[in-house]
């Protein structure tokens, strides 16, 4: 009987404990079980946001990036039809001024051949001649 008294004591005594470590346990199961719902969650979450809204984000990014492109080439297209357009008057009149250049530098080294032929003629030619009528003079004051 008094150890059957003192169990029942010691049951009534350690009962509100046990209980007590049940509730314990019981919440931080419930807690941790909703914690692990939330982070499952927010893992779904974002994996769902970069399955479906990141290649999204990433097909305008890629838009805008494109258009960006297209109206960087078609500006910079722009301003080579416009240097085009200013440098071609003066890569004509280079060319007039050039072409002009060639012309007189022929024209000046065909006369100098023409005058060095002439030279070279007169001095084959006439330049003998010349001399013979000298010595022919030479030789008719040396008679005299």
């Amino acid at each position: 009987l008094v150890s059957e008294a003192v169990a029942l004591v010691v049951v009534r005594l350690v009962e509100p404990v046990v209980l007590v470590a049940i509730v314990v346990v019981t919440v931080e199961a419930v807690v941790e079980l909703v914690a692990t719902m939330v982070l499952v969650g927010v893992s779904l979450v974002l994996v769902t946001l970069a399955v479906t809204v990141l290649p999204l984000v990433v097909v305008l990014v890629m838009l805008v990036v494109e258009r960006l492109v297209v109206a960087v080439v078609l500006v910079s297209e722009a301003v080579a039809l416009v240097v085009v357009r200013l440098v071609e008057p003066v890569v004509l009149v280079a060319i007039v001024v050039v072409t002009v250049e060639a012309v007189v530098e022929l024209v000046a080294t065909m006369v100098l051949v023409g005058v060095s032929l002439v030279l070279v003629t007169l001095a084959v030619t006439v330049l003998p001649l010349v001399v013979v009528l000298v010595m022919l003079v030479v030789e008719r004051l040396v008679v005299a």
